[in-house]
């Protein structure tokens, strides 16, 4: 109320005669609505675009940030095409069964003068699991770009390490299965003798069966989760972040290599061969030493292939 009291005196005095305001030209117009009215609330800062997931596929190159966004609103795609966020790695167990051959074990009629029918059934059931993962390579945003691959090359790697197991524990199911089908033997008994009422009961086993293998294959997957372990791989940037003010980026030299998130002298096969540029130029058809030329400024394995320059 004292908000609108103060603004309608502010009128009046506009308004008095003999009363006015100047503003030089570059001022904006102060209007009724400009003098009475609060400020308007800052506008909510807008938040990231989310990724177009279709455009990424499980091998991909960035920064440490760029790659946990990935992980969180994309996943990993598994080998049927499907995203699972929040996933590093996804393994399909792809069950399938065959069933041999039935033997005929037993003929004959019981008391009740019904023909019994034993058959002996065996089924072979086999895993052809396929594992995908996230495969991020680090761009050269890092300050330490060495120390990045490091993080990266660690990820990747635990990433296979936890997805072997799924496909170690499918092939194990697969096996264990089959030798619980070895010589299942079925028997039916009816005074019309009829292969279909034995046939739809050694199906219904084997469906069943089936069913019974996912709901192992599923409870393998949450023991493999289960503490201490996760089912999510995380991936920690502090070793990848970019250089902050007065800080110079960290890389290796030439005829210097990343390993294990630092940088090591390249060491040719011979001796005799210096390293060239990062590479090892090796030795010429003569058994001599290939020239390290400076061409257009790089050191390069000369193109001769000879220990002499062009």
């Amino acid at each position: 109320m004292k908000e609108i009291f103060w603004c309608i005196v502010f009128l009046g005095v506009l308004i008095s005669p003999g009363v006015s305001i100047r503003h030089n030209a570059v001022d904006a117009p102060q209007t009724e609505s400009a003098l009475c009215l609060p400020p308007a609330p800052l506008p909510a800062p807008t938040p990231p675009r989310r990724f177009n997931c279709r455009q990424i596929g499980n091998k991909f190159t960035g920064s440490c940030d760029f790659a946990v966004r990935v992980l969180n609103e994309c996943g990993v795609t598994d080998d049927e095409g499907k995203k699972h966020p929040g996933y590093s790695g996804w393994t399909l167990p792809h069950f399938n069964d065959v069933q041999l051959p039935n033997k005929l074990i037993n003929e004959e009629k019981n008391a009740a003068g019904e023909t019994c029918k034993t058959l002996e059934v065996s089924v072979q059931f086999t895993a052809a699991p396929i594992a995908s993962g996230l495969d991020w390579q680090p761009d050269s945003s890092s300050c330490n770009t060495c120390s990045c691959k490091l993080i990266g090359d660690s990820w990747r790697q635990n990433i296979i390490d936890h997805e072997q197991r799924h496909v170690s524990d499918a092939t194990a199911l697969a096996q264990q299965w089959t030798n619980k089908w070895v010589a299942v033997q079925f028997t039916s008994c009816s005074r019309i003798l009829s292969q279909g009422l034995l046939s739809k009961k050694i199906n219904n086993a084997i469906v069943k069966s089936r069913n019974d293998l996912l709901d192992a294959w599923d409870q393998s997957v949450a023991t493999a989760h289960a503490p201490p372990n996760s089912k999510y791989i995380p991936l920690y940037c502090s070793g990848c972040a970019p250089c902050v003010s007065g800080q110079s980026p960290t890389s290796c030299k030439s005829c210097e290599k990343c390993e294990n998130g630092g940088c090591v002298p390249v060491t040719c096969s011979y001796p005799q061969v210096p390293c060239c540029g990062g590479n090892c130029c090796g030795l010429s058809k003569a058994n001599q030493p290939i020239a390290c030329c400076l061409i257009n400024g790089v050191p390069t394995c000369s193109p001769l292939g000879t220990s002499i320059c062009p």
